[in-house]
């Protein structure tokens, strides 16, 4: 067995569609963080598997769901922020990962979210907000779809959910020789029965054999709020794919993280944070007494664009970070991007375009500003940012 079977949440699968370059590697992953002790530990059997979970914290409910062949130990940058802001933590152990047993019939993500469901039927969580990476976001949107209207807010970072959204040169991104050891290690000392290259095989098949959610099946998510989380430079799935789950799914939102891959939680936290965070109290799901969230880090923001069709064309040349559309609902002095408008909705990276849809108007008049010297993004000659009136729109 080779580590370039050893996805998160993509199927690693040569011949699939083309796509731009592989991306270089954004570095080496980081040392993992230890998770705050967790006090309330147990666990639900549900189809010959126990399911770990652990509960920190008070507030809101937050439910953490990691990706293939992980476990609950890869939240450990996430967690402290989410406690700091106020929430409530629950960790769970996907059947045949972490502490959770595997059962006896084959893993499918639909197996996977009802697990998910029982969990929350268990504790009796009322309409937690769903945090998935990977698989875990696979999982999280699919169970959106039967559990909508039982859920609070959705936020879901790297998920594909079918193979044409997996980059044909997967299986040879460089983080794959780093990320492959650390998964195995965890799970020899959490497993109460390990068999790693068991799990391999169950959930290789379950990528390569049972991820073929179509648009019709995306449209039948109803959480109140859905946001679709990519890195802009994800060496696994490509950025297409992302827009294409957030044109699918009524109302939800896009966001590219800048400059970060298939593993920002680890190697850009403060940056992925900031934007788990920042959705969570946009959706209206926030603490009473909710801490302030956390910051970027310099020269890293969350490119966020309008909904729609393209910008002027001078923006094509850079992304800027927060575009809001207002939509014709709204009265003409609210501020837009809120109420009745669909959450922000960014165009595909690399080629960012992007405009209000028919009725609705862009209120924040932008001009590019040109950046002599600056480090060039995607392509540019020049670095740029976006200005609306002198004030810098870089979040």
């Amino acid at each position: 067995m080779t580590w370039r079977a050893l996805g998160l949440g993509l199927v690693l699968l040569p011949g699939l569609l083309g796509c731009s370059p592989h991306p270089s590697s954004l570095g080496s992953l980081p040392p993992e963080r230890a998770l705050p002790r967790i006090p309330i530990q147990g666990g639900v059997w549900r189809e010959a598997a126990h399911l770990w979970y652990g509960v920190i914290g008070s507030g809101p409910p937050v439910i953490l769901l990691h990706g293939g062949l992980s476990s609950h130990r890869a939240w450990g940058r996430q967690v402290p922020a989410l406690l700091d802001a106020g929430y409530q933590v629950i960790l769970i152990d996907s059947r045949g990962h972490g502490r959770s047993t595997l059962g006896s019939t084959p893993l499918s993500y639909d197996q996977l979210a009802e697990d998910v469901g029982a969990v929350i039927d268990h504790l009796q969580l009322n309409r937690p907000a769903i945090i998935g990476w990977s698989d875990g976001a696979i999982t999280a949107l699919v169970l959106g779809m039967d559990r909508g209207d039982q859920l609070g807010p959705i936020y879901a970072f790297g998920a594909n959910m079918d193979l044409q959204g997996v980059r044909k040169d997967a299986g040879d991104a460089p983080i794959l020789r780093q990320v492959g050891p650390r998964l195995a290690a965890d799970y020899a000392e959490l497993s109460p029965a390990p068999d790693f290259s068991g799990l391999t095989r169950a959930v290789r098949t379950m990528q390569t054999t049972r991820l073929h959610y179509g648009p019709g099946q995306l449209a039948l998510i109803r959480a109140p709020q859905v946001l679709i989380v990519a890195g802009s430079e994800d060496e696994f799935i490509t950025p297409q794919h992302a827009a294409y789950i957030a044109d699918a799914i009524p109302g939800a939102g896009l966001q590219y993280l800048a400059d970060s891959g298939h593993f920002a939680p680890w190697q850009s936290p403060e940056l992925f944070n900031q934007s788990m965070i920042r959705f969570l109290k946009s959706a209206g799901y926030a603490p009473d007494t909710a801490e302030t969230e956390p910051a970027a880090p310099d020269g890293m923001g969350v490119r966020t664009m309008a909904r729609g069709d393209a910008l002027p064309q001078a923006a094509s040349v850079c992304l800027p970070a927060a575009v809001q559309c207002r939509s014709p609902a709204e009265p003409a002095g609210s501020r837009p991007g809120r109420s009745a408008a669909p959450l922000l909705h960014s165009a595909p990276h690399p080629t960012p375009k992007a405009q209000c849809g028919p009725g609705w108007t862009i209120p924040l008049p932008l001009r590019p500003v040109r950046h002599r010297g600056a480090k060039p993004r995607h392509g540019a000659e020049e670095g740029c940012r976006f200005v609306n009136d002198g004030a810098d729109l870089y979040i």
